[in-house]
């Protein structure tokens, strides 16, 4: 019977969530002609039970021994709490326990220091700058100081750009700057 259900297996037939009666008739047949008795579904079945029951009963006193090896184990450390009123290994994990001043003092300074941390993330970067930024925008003939300070001023907050800027021919530069200064300062 096991080696039907064993050539089943290997077929690819899955086992895992029972056996189809097709299945069942055929072992139930192959016994009848091995044995020259007649074996009905209904006995394989039983059978089929009762060794998933004591395969049941085998696997759940295993993980029971298991847990008493660790048990034991655990008791057996000297830095284990067991408490011999309730039989039990007491630790951190699971426990509520008031907290006291000096730990909320630290949790609190920890939120400070992540909220500081959180801002100065947020704050604007002054980071530098091309060095010849400030030369290639106020020495552009033909504006005024005012007009070449607004697009510096743009240039500097949009980092990217003024390096662009700097980095453009001369006749780039002048059309982007007629063009942003038209944008600003009107025609």
């Amino acid at each position: 019977m096991l080696r039907r259900f064993h050539d089943l297996v290997v077929q690819g037939v899955k086992t895992d969530k029972g056996v189809k009666e097709v299945h069942v008739s055929q072992v139930a047949t192959m016994i009848s002609e091995f044995v020259r008795q007649i074996v009905s579904t209904q006995q394989i079945y039983n059978h089929l039970r009762k060794w998933r029951q004591t395969q049941q009963i085998y696997n759940h006193l295993r993980k029971w021994r298991q847990r008493w090896v660790k048990i034991v184990r655990l008791k057996d450390l000297s830095g284990a709490l067991w408490d011999s009123d309730h039989n039990m290994i007491e630790g951190k994990r699971g426990k509520k326990r008031k907290v006291g001043q000096d730990e909320l003092d630290i949790m609190n300074g920890m939120v400070r220091v992540v909220e500081n941390v959180g801002a100065a993330l947020k704050a604007p970067q002054h980071n530098e700058v091309h060095e010849d930024l400030y030369g290639c925008v106020m020495n552009y003939p033909g504006y005024t100081q005012e007009a070449l300070m607004v697009a510096l001023v743009y240039l500097l907050r949009n980092q990217a750009e003024g390096l662009c800027f700097v980095q453009m021919t001369e006749a780039h530069s002048i059309l982007w700057l007629r063009d942003h200064l038209s944008n600003y300062m009107g025609p």
